[in-house]
């Protein structure tokens, strides 16, 4: 009974802690104002990386992740972060493997996204009834209104980084965006 108190006060104090952006390290990220970005600085010749598709991304992705963060409010919720609280939401019981593959990065990374979220008494494993060694991850009912919560900043977050294109400039770069990251013949397995 007393275990099951101090569960709720924890997983109080991490909803809290999200809305405040209360939490250490809060802050510290140099480029969360995306006023002090600048995209090209006068007077450097950059050479070569003007020519450079992958530099245009990368310059375009720092603006983006400015804006992130001042958006969410919480600058220890990093775009990643989001993701996978969103992949765990949209796909309850996905075993931490699975997590890994659909992110993108090593087993141990996934682990790092996870536990940063079960900390906070958003997500928490659950043994496989059907493979006692496995355990699948599921958000909890905090990490529900902490997912919807974050779902609406991200949306508004992206309305507004997309503010000046028309929404067919915004579907024609989705789709150049897909044909970079997706091999020839493949395709998303569903509209973007």
């Amino acid at each position: 009974m007393a275990r099951k108190a101090l569960n709720k006060d924890r997983r109080a104090a991490g909803a809290a802690r999200f809305e405040t952006g209360a939490e250490r390290g809060a802050g510290r990220r140099a480029s969360a104002d995306p006023e002090s970005f600048m995209p090209r600085v006068p007077g450097v010749d950059y050479g070569v990386l003007d020519e450079l598709l992958g530099y245009a991304i990368r310059r375009a992705q720092i603006k983006v992740y400015a804006h992130f963060f001042k958006s969410i409010g919480d600058q220890t919720t990093t775009p990643q972060r989001f993701t996978v609280l969103s992949i765990i939401g949209s796909n309850p019981g996905l075993q931490q493997t699975q997590i890994a593959n659909i992110m993108g990065v090593a087993r141990p990374g996934a682990t790092a996204l996870i536990d940063y979220w079960e900390r906070r008494d958003c997500v928490e494993r659950r043994r496989d009834p059907g493979d006692r060694r496995s355990y699948g991850i599921y958000v909890t009912d905090c990490g529900q209104r902490v997912l919807a919560a974050l779902r609406e900043r991200v949306r508004g977050h992206d309305a507004a980084v997309a503010a000046h294109l028309s929404a067919s400039e915004v579907k024609h770069l989705m789709a150049l965006l897909n044909k970079l990251y997706f091999a020839p013949g493949e395709a998303p397995d569903r509209d973007l």
